[in-house]
């Protein structure tokens, strides 16, 4: 018996395949069969009831079907095949798996895993987001939801998840949430979608609205890769500006670095005329572009510095848009 089974028959033969294949050592099954809606109730809890002697799990029905691109497994339904990356993909919709699948393969943007979940009668969200927590492969996570079945399951495995990745949460649905009736402190109506909202942001998930918005999230999160240390040097070209700069690091508990007294004294010509070395370090407001390029570069040399947040206000008398192009050339350079 295979590892991995894919059904697509209808609810009669259902229950007794799921019971065979659990008998043979088959540990999964992935249940295409469309029309699974008007399957009567009895006919999802025989097939779990089947699987369950075995501890054979299943993924549907009406699910689109999954990818795994590194182990070579593409058991789906989608129009485009799914390129390989580090980013996981679950999705209750088989619409908007593809066209997810769609913009990466057109954006070039791969996944490490993709699932389509349809009516999760016994894998959920939840034990996907546990899973690709400990996977390797796997540097962030993308969800589309509708609703949770288990809440304190979800909570649990949203929080965990967050913590060790990013992850990225669009829901659908929310205009045909049931009405509720609670009310908070201040005497305002309590939505469902509230409440989902508060709970993903208290867990460390990013909520975006819509697709395009999960589009670019997808795009930052697989481009952009995290600092591995929290030790930050500030250049700012005012005062004021280093000083929001200095709390804002210190609010997301960042550390504000110790720079070294070699890389002080090769930095000072470059300052703001009577301000000291120290971080952060503020320059002139109509410092040219290569200041700012001496500095990244003097910085990013020190092993006291992990990080640099660079914060510029245009003025009348420096170019903005050149500044720019060559602090991302000096980042660039470093990165490469």
């Amino acid at each position: 018996m295979p590892d991995l089974a894919v059904l697509a028959c209808g609810p009669e033969r259902a229950a007794k395949t799921i019971a065979k294949l659990g008998a043979g050592g088959t540990r999964a099954a992935v249940m295409i069969a469309s029309g699974f809606e008007a399957w009567p109730a009895e006919v999802l809890q025989d097939i779990l009831e089947a699987a369950r002697p075995y501890n054979l799990r299943l993924i549907g029905p009406g699910s689109l079907g999954i990818a795994s691109p590194s182990h070579r497994l593409q058991v789906h339904l989608s129009v485009e095949s799914v390129p390989g990356g580090d980013l996981a993909m679950v999705s209750r919709s088989g619409i908007i798996m593809n066209a997810t699948l769609s913009w990466a393969t057109a954006h070039g943007v791969g996944f490490s895993h993709v699932v389509s979940l349809g009516d999760r009668a016994d894998v959920d969200i939840a034990d996907l987001l546990d899973w690709f927590t400990g996977d390797v492969e796997t540097r962030a996570i993308m969800v589309q939801l509708e609703w949770v079945k288990n809440a304190r399951k979800f909570l649990s495995a949203t929080r965990v998840a967050a913590r060790a990745k990013p992850v990225v949460l669009i829901r659908t649905g929310a205009s045909t949430d049931a009405p509720v009736t609670a009310h908070t402190d201040a005497g305002r109506l309590a939505t469902t979608d509230a409440v989902y909202d508060a709970v993903l942001r208290r867990a460390g998930v990013l909520r975006v609205g819509g697709l395009d918005d999960m589009f670019d999230a997808a795009e930052t999160v697989t481009r952009v890769h995290p600092n591995l240390g929290r030790r930050l040097a500030i250049i700012a070209n005012g005062r004021s500006l280093a000083t929001l700069a200095t709390d804002r690091v210190a609010d997301l508990g960042g550390e504000i670095a110790r720079i070294s007294a070699v890389t002080e004294e090769a930095i000072q010509p470059l300052l703001r005329s009577g301000v000291s070395p120290e971080n952060p370090l503020i320059i002139s407001s109509n410092a040219p572009p290569e200041t700012y390029t001496q500095l990244i570069k003097a910085l990013l040399a020190d092993r006291n510095v992990d990080g640099i947040v660079v914060v510029s206000t245009p003025t009348a008398f420096a170019n903005p848009s050149a500044t720019a192009a060559d602090i991302i050339a000096a980042a660039g350079r470093q990165a490469g």
